[in-house]
């Protein structure tokens, strides 16, 4: 079962260890990889969903998922990127996310009405959105604040390229041009998403290096046997 921020309590010997505040995955068998359900491309989803973007083949995809809420600043990016589109009708910015603040997500959809090139989705279940997200062409993080971001460590996984803000928890996951990429500003984001686009090789190392990353950082396997020794009873 999905352990969100919930306490995880083992009692044995009449002793008690008290988990608390992590996000953890458990089953049978322990901590669990990402799951990929296959599903339409992200392509031929928002064809779907959003039949006014002019999306061809080549349209590459930028994936900013979050909920809706102010920390997230999911319009960071918005004006910027409308311009860029307008320019390039190849780049397209999809936020996709639950609604957390409501009147946060109200000016969200209000501000979004005059950038053409950025759209908003409803959320998609887990595996559905991790198959939309590996077709897609980045994942992009601009919240003001983060403490380890899941999206990251999703993408990463999936060998999907992180453009992350430049912001204390996204550098602990994120080395720029080595695993990822940084931004600090609107035009430093767009300057860094055509990088990616123009550069193969780029493009190609971050996927590799993100991968590598996860696996030797994050591995499921060893967070599954850390989380069972802090829990089991000395």
């Amino acid at each position: 079962t999905h352990t969100d921020r919930e306490s995880v309590c083992v009692s044995q010997n009449r002793l008690h260890f008290t988990v608390v505040s992590f996000f953890v995955f458990f089953s049978s068998s322990g901590i669990q990889p990402i799951t990929v359900q296959p599903c339409r491309s992200c392509l031929e989803t928002l064809n779907d969903l959003c039949p006014s973007l002019p999306l061809t083949e080549s349209s590459k995809v930028f994936v900013l998922a979050s909920g809706l809420r102010p920390v997230k600043d999911v319009l960071f990016l918005a004006p910027a990127f409308s311009r860029w589109h307008l320019q390039n009708r190849t780049c397209v910015l999809v936020i996709i996310g639950p609604v957390v603040d409501q009147a946060y997500a109200c000016a969200v959809r209000a501000a979004l009405v005059t950038c053409p090139g950025v759209v908003l989705l409803p959320p998609l279940e887990t595996s559905r959105f991790h198959g939309f997200l590996q077709s897609a062409f980045a994942l992009v993080n601009s919240s003001k604040s983060e403490g380890m971001s899941g999206a990251i460590l999703e993408a990463l996984m999936l060998r999907v390229p992180v453009l992350a803000r430049h912001i204390a928890g996204n550098c602990d996951l994120v080395q720029h041009e080595k695993n990822g990429l940084l931004f600090q500003t609107e035009e430093d984001f767009v300057e860094q998403a055509q990088r990616l686009i123009s550069d193969d090789s780029l493009r190609e190392t971050l996927r590799e290096n993100g991968f590598s990353t996860v696996r030797k950082r994050h591995d499921p396997d060893e967070e599954r046997r850390a989380y069972t020794t802090l829990i089991a009873p000395s």
